[in-house]
């Protein structure tokens, strides 16, 4: 018997949406870890925006939290390669913005 992944695979190949479906489960993926990884104070000043050329950009209210997270990247990168073993991540950016989007 056929899993559901293993027939959504192709359809989303055929219809050239593999790669958005992708992306969209990693930044899932980040926004989970996130919500593990930041203090509770912290929890809302970071949210993962994208990902693109395999670099997950996450925007941060203030520089500490960006560098806090810069400096947990591997575990970042373990957790969504668990999560999403089809994507690769290679960078973590981190944007100061004034408001979260």
């Amino acid at each position: 018997m056929l899993s559901l992944s293993n027939l959504l695979t192709p359809a989303l190949r055929r219809a050239g949406i593999e790669r958005a479906v992708l992306a969209a489960q990693v930044v899932s993926a980040t926004e989970e870890w996130l919500t593990v990884m930041l203090p509770e104070a912290t929890r809302n000043s970071a949210k993962a925006i994208s990902v693109y050329d395999e670099t997950i950009h996450i925007a941060c209210t203030n520089r500490a939290v960006g560098q806090f997270l810069e400096g947990r990247y591997k575990l970042l990168e373990a957790h969504v390669v668990r999560a999403v073993p089809k994507m690769s991540v290679r960078a973590l950016r981190t944007r100061i913005v004034a408001f979260l989007p």
